[in-house]
């Protein structure tokens, strides 16, 4: 079992507990994992870093790969809403500009701009052909597991949006990255051989000033108005309020439960006041309690019904905030933000293919939790303890 993605998050999440994961460093341009996985490297990965490939890159631009009047939104290529982040600009060519060695100043985001990119994309899938000849993956009768993970239509969509000349570029390089994979593991293990499963971990919204230029209600909540409707909410209810509230990490408010009960307060009372309060700002789509959540005292719909499949309860806040459709956070410098329950975040594509699937095109509503069990199923493997999806029938028929 092994990993590698752009983003650490979610190499590690797909390596699993057993497996081996390895993911792009921001500092360094190199593929790294951790203790965790590796006391030391092996020879070959120590091999791949010493190539810098990143570092070719240096003093390069992200240019377009067809004329411009080949693209559906060579038109839009600059828009006052798209993030202008110093140096790499809104408008193509984007510069790379030096990396940190050559210049520390001017290079300091160097690895970074390379994320917004397709780049990352490209060295990741070289990592991944590295993986597969070095670990032998696909070379004996028994099982093997490979998850790539392609992170830069994520940092893309969050810089310049999906209606975007860049993210429109960003999927043309995607589609012919995945080509040159899948060749490279036709050429090694044979196609016939291999299960092929292409999924997202989240969709995409649009940016909030896009939408509105087509009537649709939109706009950009600020973090900080939140923060104070949630300290003017506990000040007027509460003395010394202060200390009842620990954070608003999005999407939760953190109340200091531990203050809350030395004080004798009802902390159910205190998170529905905060709920009420929020509810009512502009931009927020609804506030949920979470004693509410747990004790089933919220509406029986779809969307509560992902906010408690969300919590935690060894992680979770007190307070869980949901921005209204079509609003967005202010992002720490990105255009847009995703991480809503509302469907253009949550709709994504789950193809199976190769191993003999029959070509067929499914529309009925699925869960990407059916993946895990419909794996075990079709390569006879055991099934995972706290499997949580259905097997999808249309994938078994081969």
């Amino acid at each position: 079992v092994f990993s590698v993605a752009g983003k650490d998050r979610a190499a590690v999440a797909m390596g699993g507990h057993a497996g081996k994961s390895f993911w792009y460093s921001t500092h360094s341009g190199d593929f790294i994992s951790s203790t965790y996985y590796y006391s030391a490297y092996p020879d070959w990965v120590d091999q791949w870093n010493s190539q810098k490939l990143a570092d070719s890159y240096a003093n390069t631009q992200w240019k377009l790969g067809e004329n411009p009047e080949r693209y559906r939104f060579a038109e839009r290529d600059d828009r006052p809403y798209e993030s202008n982040m110093p140096g790499y600009g809104r408008v193509f060519p984007h510069g790379f500009g030096p990396t940190p060695q050559q210049d520390p100043k001017t290079g300091k985001y160097f690895y970074t701009l390379l994320m917004a990119s397709p780049v990352v994309d490209d060295l990741t899938i070289n990592f991944a052909k590295a993986i597969i000849d070095n670990e032998q993956i696909g070379q004996d009768s028994i099982t093997d597991y490979l998850s790539v993970g392609l992170s830069s239509t994520d940092y893309v969509g969050h810089i310049f949006g999906p209606s975007s000349l860049e993210q429109e570029e960003n999927i043309n390089r995607l589609d012919q990255s995945l080509a040159d994979l899948l060749q490279f593991v036709d050429e090694r293990v044979g196609l016939e051989n291999t299960l092929i499963i292409l999924s997202s971990d989240h969709g995409v919204p649009e940016i909030p000033a896009y939408s509105s230029e087509f009537g649709v209600s939109a706009g950009t909540i600020s973090v900080a108005e939140i923060k104070e409707n949630i300290v003017s909410t506990l000040n007027q209810h509460y003395p010394d309020a202060e200390e009842l509230l620990l954070d608003y990490f999005p999407p939760y408010v953190y109340l200091n439960r531990q203050a809350i009960k030395q004080r004798e307060l009802d902390q159910g009372l205190i998170e529905q006041q905060l709920a009420d309060s929020l509810s009512q700002l502009p931009g927020i789509g609804l506030a949920v309690s979470s004693q509410s959540l747990l004790a089933n005292e919220t509406p029986q719909d779809a969307v509560h019904a992902q906010i408690l499949n969300n919590h935690n309860d060894t992680r979770s806040g007190d307070v869980y905030i949901a921005w209204a459709a079509n609003w967005s956070p202010e992002a720490g410098g990105a255009a847009v933000a995703h991480s809503s329950p509302w469907r253009y975040d949550t709709h994504v594509p789950i193809v199976f293919a190769g191993y003999g699937i029959k070509p067929q095109q499914v529309g009925r509503r699925v869960e990407t939790v059916d993946v895990v069990p419909t794996v075990t199923q079709l390569l006879k493997l055991r099934e995972a303890n706290a499997v949580a999806g259905k097997p999808l029938l249309e994938v078994l028929a081969r």
